[in-house]
């Protein structure tokens, strides 16, 4: 018969808990994986503009006056190999407030770029909000924006002078921030 494990697990025991962490930590050592795989015929409920379930490693805040600028940290994310989402996704004629909720929401990581233009942004601070009462905002700032004071105690690291190259010290810092958030991510949202 076919293994029908249930939808969660739950392990109630000590044993438990100390079993699951050595299985993770022998598969780490002797194969290198580091997450397990599920195969499913269930579909998530939340939709995207690349269709069901998109789960965007990345969910990118900014203003849009600032495209030109984060477009090239967009593209040092994805050539790591991690999914990107930014407004850009937005299709024509979709209900962008609904959009950017779901994709906040199933994302693993906010990256909030602030810069004088994104600090005045009301959505760009409720981006970042969410990702902060969360636990995975990740915040970049640019020509020494005045972060709002709700996340001024976080570590931002300062984009100026970096360049637009990923092997700066500031894009790799960053970079290494977002993959041990992509790599703790839930394997469903």
């Amino acid at each position: 018969a076919a293994d029908r494990a249930t939808d969660e697990y739950n392990y109630t025991t000590t044993r438990e808990d100390i079993a699951m962490t050595f299985e993770e930590v022998m598969m780490v050592r002797n194969h290198a994986w580091r997450r397990d795989v599920a195969i499913t015929d269930k579909i998530a409920a939340t939709t995207s503009a690349r269709g069901p379930a998109s789960m965007a490693d990345v969910f990118v805040s900014y203003a849009r006056s600032d495209k030109a600028r984060v477009a090239p940290l967009v593209a040092a994310i994805e050539a790591k190999g991690w999914t990107v989402w930014w407004d850009p996704a937005i299709s024509p004629g979709q209900e962008f407030d609904r959009q950017i909720a779901a994709e906040l929401k199933i994302a693993a990581v906010v990256l909030v770029v602030w810069t004088p233009n994104s600090v005045e942004s009301r959505w760009v601070r409720g981006e970042a909000r969410e990702g902060a009462a969360r636990g995975i905002l990740v915040p970049v700032r640019f020509e020494d924006a005045d972060l709002p004071i709700d996340v001024r105690a976080l570590h931002t690291t300062d984009f100026d002078g970096w360049g637009e190259d990923a092997g700066s010290p500031q894009a790799q810092e960053v970079l290494r921030a977002l993959s041990v958030m992509i790599a703790r991510r839930p394997l469903l949202p």
